[in-house]
């Protein structure tokens, strides 16, 4: 079959390379056919949720949409929910204490992972002529494998991208991508030692050793060069291993771009002449475009009249809540998420968090919009008076988060100002309006989440686009003081026009408005808290209308029993959406797998892993 075309009879140069067999490619075709299946499915499944919310809104009734057929749910249970293993997936493998291992990848995704790899390791062979001579043999071999490397590198730069044009497309998250990143990356080099291994060996028995060979390859640009690139992709699989990556991330993140620029510099002059070269500019050009991209959109979104700026303030349990007052109005959605940019404190780091909430001029931004929008074009173009908020919580951990907690906390009255860049929004992928059931949970810090789809729901409610007839929210939290965390928020919550109701018993389990349904449950994993800490005269009990339910209880709570209440009174389909620490996830993502059956449950769990 060949890897190239060589003229018969034609001799092969070091200077000369005639142009690749373009069956080389074949790898890149099926997984070009493989995305565009799995655009094809989620623009169906997109489809039907937005006719069913039509079919809701229409005639509001859900009783059919409550049921699955047997096929999904096996599929469901099995394929898309599946942990590889039993039911470990959002829990990190550990070594010790301290060292991190990693994530072990949901079933579907181990799947196309080993499918990739399996194609890119079937074209080593099927592309190499084997019944040629052994030095032909071996070259080809080398080829393929170079060709190989050199062709998922678009791939591999496109998966790490933050302005990743498939990741609305397919509706896949980031985090998945960057789950395919490593392993393009793991394959890459794999592809490129097996290539470099080959064209030595061939090199040694062209020039009668390993002395002559050595000579060379090191005084030749075209093997100099090859050598560059293979040194720096070595250097990035060590540095990119789960425990140096966690262990020193700021580190990490920096030297990793600096040694793919070395990689990709190394490569384009290897490359040099070859038709390859091609593709390392395809590769470039997506990296450059990324880049341009993000750098345009914290110009756009933080420098108008007036620059993006930052208020934040210290809360309970190393916790800092960060107001960014953003140069031009945003439009959010529920689930997204935003990269902040703090220079006096991080100075271009930058760390993604959840939008918690959003506000114009101390209105939930999503308020405004349904009265005021027609006023947003001109203020985005030139930054106007009106003002739009966007509101974090940041857990001190370590890097940026750690020296924005610390500084917040030794700042006078524990609050400072900064110049801030917002970067964003990202994610938001999910639209939980075509459901008549919402199961929300969440871990401690993990509250950023589900507290931006309440008032999402809520505001749906309010202007009947939504299809959400009962929401309950569990939180669980190590301290009642953690409840400040989101103090001004849920005041905000409570005081919209859809939760003001008759006054009803507030022991009830639900009030019902005329269709919406709200209940909290607040767990405190803590012993040392106690429910009678809860003072009647916070403002929680305050401002709560007493159609809503909150419960305050000690312990863990039991998924399966709020899972079994919530399916027992399930109004249409439901959603089940989590966010928190990863033992959280996994043992959510048990129940409901266990709880698969005759009822339509779709899961959602919100991670970012790296």
């Amino acid at each position: 079959m060949g890897v190239d075309h060589l003229q018969p009879g034609e001799a092969r140069q070091i200077d000369y390379h005639p142009p690749m067999n373009v069956a080389l490619a074949t790898p890149m075709f099926i997984l070009a056919g493989a995305l565009f299946v799995l655009f094809v499915g989620r623009t169906l499944i997109r489809l039907y949720h937005r006719r069913r919310l039509r079919e809701i809104l229409r005639t509001d009734k859900q009783g059919r949409f409550k049921r699955r057929s047997a096929i999904s749910t096996s599929l469901y249970k099995h394929v898309f929910h599946a942990p590889l293993f039993s039911i470990r997936h959002s829990r990190y493998l550990k070594l010790g204490n301290n060292i991190h291992m990693g994530i072990l990848p949901l079933r579907f995704e181990a799947a196309l992972l080993a499918v990739y790899i399996a194609i890119n390791i079937v074209f080593f062979f099927v592309m190499v002529d084997w019944w040629k001579d052994w030095d032909e043999v071996i070259f080809e071999f080398q080829y393929s494998a170079g060709s190989m490397a050199v062709l998922n590198l678009p791939g591999l730069v496109l998966a790490a991208g933050r302005n990743n044009p498939l990741v609305p497309l397919l509706g896949i998250k980031f985090d998945c991508f960057n789950l395919m990143h490593r392993w393009v990356g793991r394959t890459i080099i794999f592809s490129a030692l097996v290539h470099m291994i080959a064209a030595v060996r061939m090199k040694v028995f062209e020039q009668g050793g390993l002395a002559a060979a050595t000579l060379l390859i090191w005084n030749t640009k075209f093997f100099i060069c090859g050598l560059v690139a293979i040194f720096a992709f070595t250097a990035i699989l060590f540095q990119s291993l789960s425990p140096v990556r966690h262990a020193f991330y700021e580190a990490f993140l920096h030297s990793h771009i600096a040694l793919a620029i070395m990689a990709f510099v190394g490569l384009w002059y290897h490359l040099e002449g070859m038709s390859h070269q091609n593709v390392m500019l395809v590769t470039v050009v997506l990296w450059g475009f990324d880049r341009a991209t993000r750098l345009a959109c914290v110009i756009w979104r933080n420098i108008g009249t007036r620059c993006s700026k930052a208020t934040v303030e210290m809360l309970p349990g190393d916790v800092a809540r960060v107001n960014v007052t953003v140069a031009r109005p945003w439009r959010f959605k529920a689930g997204q998420y935003a990269y902040l940019y703090m220079p006096s404190v991080g100075l271009w780091t930058s760390h993604p968090f959840s939008v918690a909430w959003t506000s114009k001029d101390g209105t939930s931004v999503l308020d405004k919009d349904a009265t005021n929008s027609s006023n947003d074009s001109l203020d985005r173009a030139v930054g106007g008076s009106q003002e739009t908020t966007v509101s974090f919580l940041v857990k001190g951990r370590d890097g940026l988060t750690s020296k924005l907690v610390r500084k917040a906390g030794n700042s006078p009255e524990r609050t400072f100002n900064a110049i801030t860049l917002a970067e964003g929004p990202y994610g938001g992928l999910e639209s939980l309006d075509s459901y008549g059931s919402v199961l929300l949970v969440a871990g401690g810090i993990g509250i950023t989440h589900p507290i931006a789809y309440l008032l999402e729901i809520v505001n749906g409610f309010a202007s009947r686009s939504t299809a959400v007839r009962r929401v309950t929210l569990v939180w669980v939290v190590r301290s009642l003081d953690h409840l400040s965390w989101i103090q001004p928020w849920m005041v905000s919550l409570f005081s919209h026009p859809a939760l003001q109701g008759p006054n009803v018993p507030k022991q009830e389990s639900y009030f019902e408005l005329p269709e919406l349904a709200l209940s909290i449950q607040i767990y405190l994993s803590n012993r040392d808290s106690s429910p009678e800490d809860f003072s009647p005269e916070s403002p929680w009990a305050i401002s709560a209308p007493t159609g809503v339910a909150i419960s305050i209880n000690t312990g863990r709570p039991s998924f399966r029993d709020t899972l079994d209440v919530e399916m027992a009174h399930q109004v249409g389909a439901m959603a089940v959406s989590v966010c928190g620490p990863g033992e959280m996830g996994d043992d959510v993502r048990q129940v409901v797998r266990a709880k698969q059956g005759n009822k339509k449950v779709d899961f959602y769990e919100e991670t970012f892993s790296w």
